[in-house]
């Protein structure tokens, strides 16, 4: 998703996605912190609209209530489906 600017919603005064993704390798020990910016921050927005979220911090804390999304997270971000990380 994106504003009136071109700018990616949910990125703009919050956390940086990296945070999510040092989340997500602390949590399944899976790094992507190298992915390129652009491709983590359009494959993060479509799983923040997914869950409902608005923002990177309403994420990770959806993440460490709900584990399960670890998974559709790391799906959309690698484009592999696999059922357990």
């Amino acid at each position: 998703m994106t504003d009136s600017e071109g700018t990616a919603t949910g990125f703009r005064d919050d956390p940086f996605p990296g945070d999510v993704l040092e989340q997500l390798y602390l949590a399944r020990g899976v790094d992507l912190r190298g992915y390129r910016s652009s491709t983590v921050q359009r494959r993060l927005s479509r799983r923040l609209a997914a869950t409902g979220c608005t923002t990177c911090r309403e994420y990770l804390n959806l993440l460490k209530s709900r584990p399960e999304e670890y998974d559709r997270l790391i799906n959309s971000l690698t484009n592999i489906e696999r059922n357990t990380w």
